[in-house]
């Protein structure tokens, strides 16, 4: 089992920051008395709130029982429980999604599977606080629960009407209390676009770029946005970014081919094809385009 803790336990103590928004959240509403949290969270917890409030594990409590407890809970279903059970669990603090490790995403992933004993009811973009819904008071959850989105679930999913908008006003939520977690504001870029609110779309997603400038989805997603939007200069210059993080993909040059043909100039269109067949020869979508193109 110790020779699986390095893929089971927080890996990256310093990527994923303190939870002292998560914490602060817990102690101003009175809830996650009884938490499992990650052995760096631990740590934070057990300096910023000594004697006060329940540490499940950190960087000095290493006995080999709890320990053992710790690596179970994350790796099967039957530990998970196991560790609700022993440990009278009412909460989890965990790393947030995007800084997770695959231990601490498994965890993350049993407690939405299971929403009718876990809320998540505060995003940062360190730290995420769910609670055990028996301990919470009802009229709160419902106030602070996020029952629609969350990272691990929203992303591509089709939303009915009124899912849709209580996605918007839960991702507007999250972005206000994490304002620095690029992911949140590009899911909310793409709720906006769902919704038909291009403008704030596009607001949304400049938000993600200023904050990610290195992630190809994001700027996909702005290019796809503006061009939407008609908004064809800006779309341009998203779909530029996109090539120079990605220039192998030839599905990045038929994205460009459209934004050309949009703005009416059919030679950089033409070009812009003939760059993904070079990549990917076989790309109906690239041969069809180009073969239409080349008729007009």
């Amino acid at each position: 089992m110790l020779l699986e803790s390095g893929r089971l336990t927080e890996a990256r103590t310093a990527a994923t920051g303190r939870p002292d928004r998560a914490v602060a959240f817990a102690v101003e509403n009175d809830v996650a008395k009884r938490p499992f949290n990650s052995i760096a969270f631990g740590s934070y917890m057990l300096w910023d709130a000594y004697g006060e409030r329940r540490t499940f594990i950190d960087g000095r409590n290493f006995s080999a029982p709890l320990y053992r407890d710790f690596l179970l809970a994350q790796a099967s279903d039957d530990g998970w429980r196991a560790a609700i059970a022993k440990y009278d669990l009412d909460s989890f603090i965990l790393p947030a999604w995007s800084v997770a490790d695959a231990g601490i995403r498994n965890v993350h992933q049993r407690l939405i599977r299971i929403p009718a004993a876990w809320d998540l009811v505060h995003i940062d973009e360190h730290a995420f606080v769910y609670v055990a819904k028996a301990s919470a008071d009802s009229a709160w959850l419902d106030a602070h629960a996020f029952r629609i989105y969350h990272p691990a679930t929203f992303e591509g999913a089709r939303l009915a009407r009124g899912e849709l908008v209580r996605a918007v006003a839960e991702l507007e939520r999250a972005t206000a209390e994490a304002p620095e977690d690029a992911l949140l504001w590009l899911h909310l870029g793409a709720a906006y676009e769902a919704n038909a609110d291009l403008p704030k779309a596009i607001s949304a997603l400049e938000r993600a770029t200023a904050l990610d400038p290195e992630n190809a989805r994001v700027w996909d997603q702005m290019a796809r946005v503006a061009t939407a939007a008609g908004k064809l200069d800006q779309a341009l210059a998203a779909a530029e970014q996109v090539i120079r993080l990605v220039p192998a993909d030839a599905g990045v040059y038929v994205n460009l081919a459209r934004i050309y043909e949009a703005k009416g100039d059919v030679a950089k269109a033409l070009r812009a094809c003939d760059r993904a067949l070079t990549i990917e020869p076989g790309d109906r979508e690239a041969a069809a385009m180009r073969d239409r193109l080349s008729r007009q």
